[in-house]
């Protein structure tokens, strides 16, 4: 009787892991708390491609903390600092027009990736975006 249930829950663990491993591992899903999200339109394009920056879930007239870390992990300078601030309208949304080229000195091929926090909420959502320099 043991062995059958070891049997069972290890059958069910790699099951649950062949599932969920494909999702897990994309870095191109995006991934929020209590329904923050914050997306890139179009995801992928060169440096100088004008995307733009939408977010929803938040709350109402929240400031957000934008955070970006580049596709080798390290947080970028954005402008003069390490942190963009947004804001969203009276209904938890907001959006803004995002060019890589005019926010990085030096904007890296690869999968950039966007953390962002609602200062008054504490919600969190992250997002992908990549560069493509033809490289």
């Amino acid at each position: 009787m043991g062995r059958f249930r070891f049997v069972a829950l290890a059958a069910a663990l790699v099951l649950a892991a062949f599932i969920a491993g494909p999702a897990a591992r994309n870095p191109h899903r995006a991934s929020a708390a209590s329904g923050a999200q914050l997306q890139f339109s179009p995801s992928d394009g060169s440096a100088e491609v004008l995307r733009l920056v939408s977010f929803a879930g938040f709350a109402d007239n929240e400031v957000l903390d934008l955070t970006f870390f580049d596709p080798s992990g390290n947080q970028a300078a954005v402008g003069h600092g390490t942190v963009f601030y947004a804001s969203t309208e009276d209904d938890g949304t907001g959006a803004f027009p995002f060019r890589p080229a005019d926010w990085f000195s030096a904007p890296q091929n690869g999968w950039w990736t966007v953390q962002v926090v609602g200062e008054t909420s504490g919600y969190t959502a992250t997002a992908y975006f990549h560069i493509d320099t033809g490289f």
